[in-house]
């Protein structure tokens, strides 16, 4: 878990874990945008999680003209490939500062970023500080996505805006307090997981209603290349979810919240065509059908499932075929 600093008081406000996977195409302007940034005592920790290509070599070129920034980076190589849940912890491991933010290497953010984050983040005393990002889907248009809610409250939603790590500082000291770690064996929800224990742990948190962070979709990420393994992968945070509360005795007061995690991990077996099983639906959390009716989901949704649970299939395949129709002629 995360070392504490063998100097005593960090020299460094902020740390930055940035995974590293062949990110060569988009390195360059993530880096250019962290090493602007106007904060000054940053420390960057990139982890290298096996890159095949020219990653590591953009990251020292654009490092070059940024000579003031050369003390503050660190680089882990890993010449073989252990998924991002593994290289986040090993940065994790590593950092030092104050607080601690993620940053994906295909992403970029604002110049004053990490400065307004901290800077809210000391003046209202926060363990953890949260902010809008924007999504630029490559070659459709950017969109800004704000926090519903400036007051924060705790929801256990899979949404990146409230599960990410990217738009969240995070006191160094409460996840060391905690020993608060990832899940290695889980590479898709691993930063929900993270983060919302965070959340649920932290004296104070806060929302700052702008976003500084950009999120670049493309085709070849993960949430477009959904797999069996790879969803049975994300199905394990429930448990894990579970666990925690019971060590925390929490469960009783996150019981409805838990249900509607475990319910949103599952769903995918009723609305994604090419993983619809039905059987596999009503095997997995069957502890989460109790509450649908107050689940903040699609009224499709909620009525297959509610068909499903009940035994009736046929009608359920009905209503998830017109929903597929619909979503094809949208296209």
């Amino acid at each position: 878990m995360v070392r504490e600093c063998d100097r005593g008081l960090s020299m460094y406000k902020v740390s930055v874990v940035i995974p590293v996977y062949n990110a060569g195409k988009y390195i360059k302007r993530c880096c250019e945008s962290l090493f602007s940034q106007t904060l000054d005592e940053i420390e960057y920790i990139f982890v290298n999680d096996g890159s095949t290509d020219d990653s590591i070599d953009i990251i020292n070129s654009v490092l070059h003209n940024y000579q003031s920034r050369n003390n503050d980076v660190k680089i882990i190589n890993r010449n073989v490939n252990k998924g991002v849940a593994f290289t986040r912890q090993e940065g994790l491991d590593n950092v030092t500062g104050e607080y601690v933010i993620h940053c994906d290497s295909d992403d970029w953010i604002d110049k004053d970023m990490y400065e307004s984050l901290y800077n809210n983040a000391k003046h209202n005393n926060a363990d953890v500080v949260c902010c809008n990002y924007i999504i630029d889907t490559e070659g459709r248009g950017i969109k800004e996505v704000k926090f519903p809610d400036e007051d924060f409250k705790i929801i256990f939603n899979l949404s990146p805006i409230r599960g990410s790590l990217v738009n969240k500082l995070v006191k160094r000291e409460l996840i060391i307090n905690n020993n608060i770690g990832f899940e290695k064996d889980i590479n898709w929800g691993e930063d929900f997981l993270f983060s919302i224990k965070c959340q649920i742990l932290a004296n104070k948190v806060i929302v700052i209603p702008k976003a500084y962070y950009h999120y670049i979709q493309n085709e070849n990420s993960i949430t477009h290349t959904i797999s069996l393994s790879k969803y049975l992968e994300l199905i394990k945070c429930g448990e894990r979810m579970q666990q925690f509360l019971d060590d925390k005795g929490l469960t009783n007061k996150y019981k409805t919240d838990l249900n509607y995690l475990k319910f949103q991990l599952k769903q995918r077996f009723l609305r994604d065509s090419h993983l619809r099983d039905f059987k596999k639906w009503k095997q997995i959390y069957p502890e989460s059908n109790e509450d649908i009716d107050v689940y903040p989901i699609a009224s499709y949704l909620k009525k297959a499932a509610k068909l499903v649970r009940d035994d009736h299939e046929l009608i359920a395949k009905f209503v998830l075929k017109i929903y597929d129709f619909y979503n094809l002629i949208r296209i």
